[in-house]
């Protein structure tokens, strides 16, 4: 994929950064970011996949960690490298096996 194309993935991606790199909350970046899910809501993708996505951007998947938060789980370590702890961040782009998967999927690894 050429560089600089707007993909749901590279989206995401920007999004966790943002928001890990913001220690406030505060409405100027939700201000900011305002552009940002315009275009995401208006892809030409299946609702379903628009929804992942503004899911993970907001961390509220059923990650391990989050899941750990919620006291629904006692550990938050992730199953498939038993590495770290499974984050939305780590499930997508850092765990090891993941990358693997990437690797021999018939998709492109987006990111």
């Amino acid at each position: 994929m050429p560089k600089g194309t707007f993909t749901v993935n590279s989206a995401c991606k920007l999004a966790l950064s943002l928001n890990s790199h913001s220690t406030t909350g505060s409405p100027s970046i939700s201000r900011d970011l305002s552009p940002f899910w315009k275009k995401i809501w208006s892809l030409h993708a299946p609702n379903k996949i628009k929804t992942f996505t503004w899911r993970a951007c907001h961390n509220i998947l059923p990650t391990k960690e989050n899941l750990y938060h919620r006291k629904v789980l006692d550990e938050p370590l992730c199953e498939a490298c038993g590495l770290a702890t499974e984050t939305t961040t780590h499930l997508f782009w850092e765990c090891t096996k993941a990358v693997e998967l990437w690797a021999i999927s018939a998709l492109r690894h987006p990111f």
